[in-house]
């Protein structure tokens, strides 16, 4: 199930179909967690940035997950597109759908981080061209301003990145550390 900021009704009627914990709700109902990976007791609660270009500028947003016995649920805030390509890249691989929540995890995960990829390298490509501005003695003081906020949008994805990869330690989550690790 995809919801795309659902209203505090919807998500209470998900909390009852799926016996999810209050706390989880809570933090899926407002935007700006941190991400992180919690188990609340059968139930994972995944919160993941997701990334566009926006204006020219990073546009960071969250999916939070739940995942538990025979159901997956993402919550999107902000910059996110649709999860539609991957639920339907799943659905026609039956034989790794078999695999059932775990791999939806993993496919809607490794969706997220590689949408990271157009922004990694039209973000590169511009800090390079200033940096060969640089090098030229060309640059302005706008655009030592645009390589500063490029940095800082830069850091704030990989933070997020990192401290979702940080508790990899089990089985079941290595392949999505090593999804992350793909993305740094």
């Amino acid at each position: 199930m995809g919801l795309y900021e659902p209203s505090t009704e919807l998500l209470a009627q998900v909390q009852a179909q799926f016996g999810l914990r209050p706390l989880a709700i809570e933090d899926a109902k407002a935007a700006h967690q941190r991400p992180k990976l919690e188990r609340y007791g059968d139930c994972t609660f995944v919160v993941t940035r997701t990334a566009q270009l926006v204006g020219g500028r990073i546009a960071l947003g969250e999916t939070h997950l739940f995942v538990g016995r025979g159901f997956v649920v993402t919550v999107r805030h902000g910059a996110s597109v649709s999860y539609r390509p991957a639920r339907e890249k799943a659905e026609a691989c039956p034989k790794l759908l078999a695999h059932g929540e775990d791999y939806i995890l993993y496919a809607v995960l490794d969706f997220i981080v590689d949408g990271y990829a157009p922004v990694m390298e039209t973000v590169l490509a511009e800090a390079e061209a200033i940096e060969d501005r640089i090098r030229r003695r060309e640059l302005r003081q706008d655009e030592v301003e645009r390589l500063y906020l490029l940095r800082r949008e830069l850091l704030r994805l990989r933070t997020g990145v990192v401290s979702l990869g940080a508790d990899h330690s089990r089985q079941r989550y290595r392949s999505i550390y090593w999804i992350l690790v793909k993305a740094l």
